[in-house]
């Protein structure tokens, strides 16, 4: 087995001591995925992944990660949650308001920032995880940012249109704008 060259994947949380080490053989929650050109994949533990990749990626991605464990929780449990009568639950993160919603099926879904989400979440954790995730992520930020940019150059289209600045005419077959 190769003791240099050994590159860092990715990681997972196995929620138990589920998994075993492929290099040294210890029983492993958090595992850390290597890879190497001639040998190539294995599951190790964070120490051997930092050994193996000759860095500290293995000890830093499991801190990262943790970390994110603990925000998340923190989300979930968070006395920010403002629940209505009717089961919707509110909260902002990141200068998002994040809306959680139930059906009638008992099912959720989550709204950001008045948006309707189009997910159906089997339940209220899967929904404020979904949330957290997305809103982490910047996933959530990139998508309302582009949306009010569409949503501004609709409205300026519109507004020239009625204000006279844009002439539109049709014919029998198509639409044509002038200015």
């Amino acid at each position: 087995m190769p003791s240099k060259d050994w590159e860092f994947i990715g990681e997972d949380d196995l929620g138990g001591l589920d998994g075993e080490c492929e290099y040294c053989g210890k029983e492993l929650r958090y595992t850390h995925m290597v890879t190497h050109p001639n040998w190539g994949t294995m599951i190790v533990g964070e120490k051997c992944c930092d050994n193996l990749t000759e860095s500290t990626v293995g000890s830093e991605q499991h801190v990262e990660f943790s970390n994110y464990v603990h925000r998340r929780k923190t989300f979930i449990n968070s006395p920010k949650w403002c629940i209505l009568p009717g089961g919707e639950r509110f909260i902002e993160r990141a200068g998002i308001a994040i809306e959680i919603v139930p059906a009638h099926d008992g099912s959720f879904r989550f709204n950001l920032d008045n948006v309707k989400g189009q997910g159906i979440h089997a339940t209220l954790l899967d929904a404020q995880i979904s949330a957290f995730d997305y809103v982490e992520s910047g996933k959530a930020s990139e998508f309302l940012a582009e949306r009010r940019r569409r949503l501004t150059e609709h409205n300026a289209v519109n507004g020239a249109i009625f204000s006279g600045q844009i002439h539109v005419s049709r014919d029998s077959k198509n639409f044509r704008t002038q200015r």
